[in-house]
């Protein structure tokens, strides 16, 4: 559409900041002007009521020296050296008579504003701005007493001060519209300056959007704000890139986990239709696809199970727990299984070990300690299973005598189907220690394994103790 520049335009951020900030400047700019212009009116006020205040203690002071005639020679040789269009005067009694005045016909009725006058009720002194119709200027006023009866009204122009104010305003607007179109400029440079590096982090976006994942965001010199957005967007790609790069690994590990029992389901299958032909047989085929069946639900359950912990959505049920028990509850289901395997299974529990959580998943994670221990012990050796009370911490801690962990596979154990050398000869996913390690961390703990070879391995999880 034609109209789109135009719409761009006026969306601009940096349109928008920089009319924001000439309009600020303006703003501001206005009402320093017009505390400043107020205060040089008030000034000139100020200096014009002085020299009214000193003209008319010159006219007390002649009037007691010379009287009348003094004063009349005064308002001629004042109206002479200003100019009649300048000052007015006026010397009248208290009934409003004239007794010395100067030329006041070009003032009209200025010198008989109410006020100035004898009617005024008061002998103070005052002071008053009155307007000119002759000409449309204003003039300032002040009305005294000279003496017991006879009072003065005078007057100057204020035309000099008008014509200085108006050229202050008209300097002002001339300094006005240079400083705005300058700040309007300096705020658009530094809008455009500020915003080049939010470009970077679009441009490095829309790279990212067009499938170009390892784009970075580079910035230097752009400010603290702008930098610390590109290092946490940065920061925020390398994590989608860990996540995209496990998304992978996790896909290749499941559909490698998937095609084995799929291809021994077909397998069997196949071999069942092509050679069986009795009910027993089919039946037995019945049970193995079952099995196999039951061992894919179990592999996409604990995956999700897993993605549930980690990701936070999953329902833990907060209830008092009692570890004591949950440990001799499960050892107690593997004593059989030990003894069959000629393995010790030695129980070592404090009485009343409390914590809060889902007592069913952490069930699950002794299963699957206990499980990898009996799984990696040979016959003969020993697991210990001990619980103990730390200040503010449960510690449940599984220890055998097994064939241990190699050192370059233990920072792998707690990823999702991590096989490692020891364990490719054992039936397994490599999902237990990765779920065990997702409920230890759901419930706010942490899990810990060492290991050394041919001499065993030992999982400790801290839990927060239930006071």
């Amino acid at each position: 559409m034609p109209s789109e520049p135009g719409h761009r335009l006026l969306d601009s951020f940096k349109l928008r900041l920089a009319l924001l900030s000439a309009g600020i400047f303006a703003i501001a700019t206005l009402l320093s002007f017009s505390y400043l212009y107020r205060g040089l009116a008030t000034a000139l006020e100020d200096r014009m009521d002085d020299s009214l205040r000193t003209e008319q203690k010159e006219f007390a002071d002649i009037y007691r020296s010379g009287g009348l005639d003094a004063l009349r020679k005064e308002v001629a040789f004042e109206q002479e050296a200003n100019g009649k269009d300048e000052v007015f005067m006026r010397v009248f009694d208290a009934k409003g008579v004239d007794l010395a005045s100067s030329d006041l016909s070009f003032w009209g009725a200025a010198p008989f504003t109410p006020g100035l006058t004898h009617e005024a009720p008061s002998d103070d002194p005052i002071l008053k701005t009155v307007h000119v119709e002759r000409d449309g200027s204003d003039a300032r006023c002040i009305r005294a007493l000279l003496a017991p009866g006879l009072y003065v009204s005078m007057g100057y122009t204020l035309r000099e001060n008008a014509a200085l104010l108006a050229r202050f305003r008209s300097q002002f607007m001339n300094v006005l519209a240079v400083m705005l179109g300058l700040c309007a400029l300096g705020a658009w440079f530094v809008a455009k300056r500020a915003m080049s590096g939010v470009e970077a982090v679009t441009h490095t976006a829309a790279q990212i959007a067009a499938g170009d994942l390892d784009s970075r965001v580079h910035l230097h010199g752009h400010g603290y704000e702008i930098e610390h957005l590109a290092e946490t967007f940065n920061k925020m790609l390398d994590r989608i890139a860990v996540l995209v790069a496990e998304i992978r690994q996790i896909s290749e590990n499941i559909a490698h986990e998937l095609r084995s029992p799929i291809t021994r389901i077909r397998g069997n299958a196949e071999v069942t239709l092509m050679s069986c032909k009795s009910l027993e047989e089919f039946q037995e085929l019945t049970g193995s696809v079952i099995e196999e069946c039951d061992g894919l639900l179990a592999l996409v359950n604990t995956m999700l199970d897993i993605s549930e912990l980690e990701g936070g959505v999953a329902k833990i049920i907060r209830e008092p727990v009692d570890i004591t028990d949950l440990v001799r509850g499960t050892c107690e289901l593997f004593q059989p299984a030990a003894e069959d395997a000629g393995i010790q299974l030695t129980v070592n529990v404090e009485s009343k070990v409390r914590t809060q959580g889902d007592g069913r998943m952490l069930g699950q994670v002794l299963v699957n300690l206990l499980d990898n221990a009996m799984k990696y012990t040979p016959r003969g050796g020993a697991i210990l299973v001990s619980v103990a009370r730390l200040p503010d911490d449960v510690l449940i801690a599984v220890k055998d005598t097994g064939i241990g962990i190699p050192p370059e596979d233990l920072p792998h154990i707690f990823d999702r189907f991590y096989r490692g050398s020891n364990s490719l000869s054992k039936p397994g996913t490599g999902l237990g220690l990765g779920l065990a390690k997702a409920v230890v961390n759901a419930h706010g703990g942490r899990i810990e394994v060492t290991s050394t070879a041919d001499q065993g391995t030992r999982c400790s999880v801290w839990l927060r103790a239930d006071s």
